[in-house]
């Protein structure tokens, strides 16, 4: 099993002490034949045995290649999610992009946009689930916020109601294709000039 590991044991004996039959059990043999056998049962098993090798052999070949997804995935957004940064603000700010440990991916979204040399706007999102969908969700807001929302609005007038309202809408057609899937997100906007930090949450 150390060289083969997909191999299916199948153990024919004579022996039918119960304390030796629950060892094989245990050690996950595939299926337990006595002697004296029926030719037809033997065949019978022999073929449960290969369809079920070959379903082994198919399941580790998938989860190999949704290793390697993930792994393109994780990497695709780590560049993505770290590049959030921005400069010449007068407030410090940092960003630590933590993946979820089971898939390497996850469906949190950040984002720190500059309005103006004094209003910055913080948003926060988390789309549920875990896996490769939610990530790509999230790497979707990446590209339709900023593009779509943040290049076509006066950013001395912007508003978190509006912004989180324009969002729900476009977010509604977007994710109809995904029933199980929802947003939890909050807009911040911090004004230095007037002191001020407004919030906007948006409920699932």
């Amino acid at each position: 099993k150390e060289k083969y590991p997909d191999i299916v044991p199948i153990i024919l004996s004579g022996n039918t002490e119960t304390t030796d039959i629950e060892k094989l059990v245990k050690s996950q043999i595939f299926s337990y034949i006595t002697k004296p056998w029926e030719i037809n049962d033997l065949k019978s098993e022999l073929e449960k045995a290969i369809n079920h090798y070959q379903i082994k052999k198919e399941n580790r070949v998938l989860k190999e290649k949704i290793s390697t997804e993930l792994l393109l995935a994780r990497d695709f957004q780590k560049t993505i999610m770290s590049n959030t940064l921005i400069k010449n603000f007068p407030i410090n700010s940092s960003v630590t992009y933590t993946p979820c440990s089971s898939s390497g991916v996850s469906g949190d979204y950040y984002e720190i946009i500059k309005l103006t040399d004094s209003k910055v706007v913080i948003l926060l999102g988390d789309v549920s689930g875990h896996g490769i969908q939610p990530a790509f969700i999230s790497m979707a807001l990446k590209s339709i916020i900023p593009f779509e929302y943040f290049n076509n609005k006066a950013n001395d007038s912007f508003s978190t109601i509006d912004f989180t309202t324009w969002l729900n809408n476009r977010l509604c057609d977007y994710l109809e294709s995904y029933p199980g899937i929802f947003l939890a997100f909050t807009c911040l906007l911090i004004d230095l000039e007037k002191n001020e930090c407004t919030c906007t949450n948006a409920g699932q």
